[in-house]
């Protein structure tokens, strides 16, 4: 899911900014990732569409969240203080 992610986000950007996943790092693919279902997140305006695919991105997350809670070694986002 996140080679694909990165895959969209480089046919969608100009190249500027494009993510090459070869070069990118597991933090930033994640972070594209959550970027592309929150920009989803937004564009849908029933609520109970937005906990459908709430459910649905969620699991893609826990790996993530198992391996920063076992390396104990978190990154600090910036809207959690």
């Amino acid at each position: 899911m996140l080679a694909m992610t990165a895959a969209s986000l480089s046919a969608d950007d100009s190249g500027a900014n494009a993510l090459d996943p070869a070069q990118t790092s597991a933090y930033e693919l994640m972070q594209a990732q959550l970027y592309e279902h929150r920009r989803a997140l937004k564009a849908i305006q029933s609520i109970e569409r937005k906990v459908e695919a709430k459910r649905d991105y969620l699991p893609l997350y826990w790996p993530w969240v198992d391996g920063v809670l076992a390396g104990g070694q978190g990154a600090r986002l910036c809207c959690i203080n």
